[in-house]
């Protein structure tokens, strides 16, 4: 048997793709790597349209079959080979329809033309069952999940140290009020990691349809058509590169209330300049030259008194329409200055190499008390994450002892950022402590953060799998969540702090521009998120056998519905029915 698979994001670009569309397939096909692996030869493809069907006419003797762990309108199709869409899927239905011209989008007309179907839970099989309900050769596999012995658990801890090459954002090291976000941690905050400008001229319009360009934004309302409010007394601005060197920044701004006329402070790293801004929009330009690297635009003397008569009571203070950044005309690097810092750099490495003292690489996750820990794309709105963050910190506004950690799986923290830190701000004050972790971990890291976890947690609106959901149940890790759509495959009351739910309208993901409202998926009950903590931390501390019997519940509905043994047994299954099922279509053609 010879199994071809493609899936978009592989081993080498999985870092760089973390929370981009489709990325989250990669890990689906690890998943499904150690069934495979016994069951054919594997064959890797990158261009599935060029070498898939040359696999297949090189080996005539031998069963072929490709998979493609991609949805629906990523597969490719009008393939000799016999093709298997592996897909997952959330939604109370599947597109019957297609728009834009792309009749891709119609999933049902895919489905039946590729005839195979591999998907990922329950729900997604009944939704599509019900969309075409004949002539799909169709099956439920769960990405495999490896689970542990439940003999072999051992006692939960209530402190962990884990050296992780991340960075962290903890509610603690900021300096927090109701108006006020700071960007300075206690200690040295780290960079932002954002790469080097390039010099070319860059536009940032804060409207509501940039999602990207908004998410740079600490300290401001939600954007509307025109721009954005601030709502704090020093609200700031992170850039999209680091800059170093002469640069002019243009703002496109209207002051408010009793901030017109008043002198406001820009600062970009150590400069700063004033602006004296109208009520009426206007660009205001200004010039700095930071001589090291610099990755915030901040605002201060904001006034938030509320204008007398004003309709609108909130905080507001300047509205943002754009930044712009540009080089002055004529700009050059000095040769000189260049080669001088060049060689500064090189005689300050070797002094520092010849000096050094044992250092840790990354940072070390120190964590105490009661754990939750959730792993998600902060940019996939289905995550519900900000639900999340308040529950918890209401919950345990007066309990020290209960830590939240959020794993982030996306390369551009100003995904999260901002948002997180508004939160931070609007649920202050607050005793619980809350860590946002950003950054690629290993597997020993990933490990350890499981081993120091005592819940896992899930807010989401709806789920294809949740692959890290059930990775922390497998290893003994009972969760907080909602049992609606994959859910429902493994989440009950026996080994979770079921979070109640209702259906509400959306459109399909990948209809992001016509918004048509064509499915549903779930509301959270944020009171109920907010009970679960409260009942689960009480079960931690002070009922250890329901704590350790959750325990083991959790491993077992694992094991049942996703362990390597089920896997490998109704793939092996589907696969050779899928094989068969090829050659006679085959044989039928060739007798026509």
């Amino acid at each position: 048997m010879i199994i071809i698979t493609y899936s978009e994001t592989n081993a080498e670009t999985i870092e760089q793709s973390l929370g981009k569309a489709e990325y989250s397939y990669y890990f689906i096909y690890k998943k499904y790597l150690p069934a495979m692996e016994q069951l054919g030869q594997l064959i890797a493809v990158r261009d599935p349209l060029t070498e898939v069907d040359r696999i297949y006419h090189e080996h005539p003797d031998e069963d072929c079959i490709f998979l493609s762990f991609s949805p629906p309108h990523r597969t490719v199709l009008n393939l000799q080979c016999p093709t298997v869409c592996v897909f997952a899927w959330e939604f109370s239905t599947i597109p019957q329809e297609h728009w834009h011209d792309k009749p891709e989008f119609n999933w049902a007309q895919v489905l039946q033309d590729i005839g195979n179907a591999l998907t990922i839970s329950q729900f997604a099989a009944d939704v599509v069952n019900k969309a075409v309900p004949e002539g799909l050769n169709l099956v439920v596999i769960p990405a495999a999940v490896d689970t542990v012995d439940g003999t072999k658990l051992k006692p939960k801890k209530q402190s962990a140290n884990i050296e992780v090459k991340a960075t962290l954002y903890e509610s603690r090291a900021y300096d927090l009020a109701a108006d006020m976000v700071n960007d300075e941690v206690k200690g040295i905050r780290d960079p932002l990691q954002m790469t080097p400008w390039d010099g070319e001229p860059i536009h940032l319009a804060f409207t509501e349809s940039n999602l990207d360009t908004i998410e740079l934004l600490i300290g401001f309302y939600s954007a509307e058509d025109w721009g954005t409010w601030s709502r704090t007394a020093a609200p700031w601005i992170m850039l999209p590169h680091t800059v170093t060197g002469a640069v002019i920044v243009e703002l496109e701004l209207v002051a408010y209330g009793t901030n017109v006329d008043r002198e406001i402070e820009v600062q970009l790293g150590e400069e700063s300049a004033t602006i004296t801004p109208s009520g009426m929009p206007a660009t205001y330009s200004l010039e700095f030259n930071p001589g090291k690297p610099v990755d915030l635009l901040k605002f201060t003397n904001l006034d938030l008194t509320h204008a007398p008569g004003a309709r609108d009571h909130r905080s507001l203070g300047i509205g943002m329409k754009s930044l712009s950044l540009r080089r002055p005309e004529n700009y050059k690097e000095a040769t000189g200055n260049f080669l001088v810092a060049g060689a500064k750099r090189i005689a300050g490495f070797l002094s520092n190499a010849l000096n050094r003292q044992p250092q840790l690489e990354g940072n070390l996750l120190d964590l105490s008390g009661i754990v939750y820990t959730t792993v998600m794309n902060p940019q996939d709105g289905r995550k519900n994450w900000e639900d999340m963050v308040t529950a918890f910190c209401w919950a345990f506004r007066d309990e020290e002892n209960a830590t939240l950690v959020l794993k982030m799986t996306h390369n551009n923290l100003a995904t999260f950022l901002g948002k997180l830190l508004l939160l931070y701000s609007q649920m202050s004050p607050f005793k619980c402590r809350v860590v946002a972790v950003h950054g690629f971990l290993t597997e020993e890291q990933y490990s350890a953060l499981i081993d120091a976890t005592h819940y896992v947690v899930n807010s989401s609106h709806c789920e294809g799998q949740c692959l890290p959901l059930m990775e922390f149940m497998g290893q003994g890790i009972p969760a907080i969540a909602p049992d609606h759509t994959a859910m429902a495959d493994y989440i009950n009351h026996d080994n979770a702090f079921v979070i109640d739910s209702s259906l509400y309208p959306t459109f399909w993901p990948f209809d992001d521009h016509r918004k048509a409202m064509r499915t549903m998926c779930y509301r959270i009950d944020w009171n109920s998120m907010k009970d679960a903590y409260l009942q689960s931390f009480a079960v931690a501390m002070h009922e250890p056998q329901r704590y350790e019997a959750m325990r083991l519940a959790s491993i077992d509905a694992i094991e049942r519905t996703a362990g390597q043994t089920v896997v490998y047994d109704t793939m092996k299954k589907f696969i050779a029915r899928t094989a068969t099922r090829a050659s006679n279509e085959a044989g039928s053609a060739t007798t026509s």
